[in-house]
């Protein structure tokens, strides 16, 4: 699967600022590097697809990574982006299960590979590193509960706005570069769809939008527009 983006536009977006790798000491940050391999990607290139079994943990070292559903009809859903400093294939392998989504690279990547054997050994050696994966997997759970509130409650544009809120708490930035065609594959609505939202919420002064470019406004409205629209 591929998708035509810019590379400079990648270059651009920030990096993820709530990693559980920022929540452990920088001895079991040495230890995890130390028992990783180092692998690269080219652009377009298949990490693993949703539903294979684990072979362990992938840390983002450069470049951006494209984390989605897709369905065997080849339609598909973006979940995220995953940036330097993230972290891909953690949840299956704690809980065993396949890999739940399909990750693919969106520019050049450079990655630390660590087998689900090593990895399970280090959380056994360095116990921070299930405090950090328990408080970073009740964060990851709130937020798909808040997702769905919005979802299932909400109008399209409160969708937008909602995930758009999300995207700017899990950079840690008030500017996202985005284009509107990856925003409408995370929330399931059509580009047109998702540039009438933009519209509005820009009209009410809470954002604005240029070509790959999304900027916050007003925090706090953009806040009390999501929660006037559920």
């Amino acid at each position: 699967m591929s998708h035509s983006i810019s590379s400079s536009r990648i270059a651009a977006l920030p990096t993820e600022s709530r990693s559980w790798l920022d929540n452990v000491s920088t001895q079991t940050q040495q230890a995890l590097s130390g028992a990783a391999r180092k692998i690269t990607l080219t652009r377009g290139q298949t990490l693993y697809e949703r539903k294979a079994e684990p072979t362990g943990i992938y840390l983002i070292k450069q470049g951006h990574m494209r984390i989605t559903f897709q369905s065997g009809s080849g339609a598909h859903h973006l979940l995220k982006i995953g940036a330097p400093g993230g972290v891909v294939g953690d949840l299956a392998c704690v809980d065993g299960f396949p890999y739940p989504v399909f990750v693919e690279a969106m520019t050049s990547c450079t990655l630390e590979f660590i087998p689900k054997k090593a990895f399970e050994t280090l959380r056994a050696l360095y116990p921070d590193i299930n405090g950090a994966l328990l408080t970073h997997f009740a964060r990851l759970s709130r937020t798909m509960i808040n997702m769905m509130e919005v979802t299932f409650l909400g109008n399209t544009h409160a969708r937008v706005a909602s995930r758009i809120a999300f995207l700017s708490r899990e950079y840690g930035s008030l500017e996202l570069t985005l284009s509107q065609t990856d925003l409408g594959l995370m929330v399931g609505l059509s580009r047109q769809a998702t540039n009438s939202a933009l519209k509005d919420l820009s009209a009410l002064g809470l954002i604005k939008t240029q070509y790959g470019k999304i900027d916050i406004l007003d925090v706090s409205g953009l806040v009390q527009f999501i929660e006037t629209s559920t």
